[in-house]
């Protein structure tokens, strides 16, 4: 193999390398923003929103007496 060669193919290695590390970075964040950890509060906001509705309704919801 002569030098030109080894250039070129160490140079196709080194863009291949680069196309991996970008793909890599890109999975590690989509990994970061899938992780539930990170969206803890958005999560706690909406269930104590779901909950404040449910306590509403139960509130205006008339209460059934029994059978006399």
């Amino acid at each position: 193999m002569t030098e030109n060669e080894t250039i070129k193919e160490l140079r196709k290695e080194v863009k291949r390398l680069k196309s991996e590390n970008e793909s890599l970075w890109f999975m590690l964040d989509e990994l970061k923003k899938s992780n539930i950890a990170n969206h803890q509060s958005l999560i706690k906001n909406a269930i104590e929103k779901q909950v404040k509705q449910i306590k509403e309704k139960r509130v205006k919801m008339p209460k059934t007496v029994g059978k006399a």
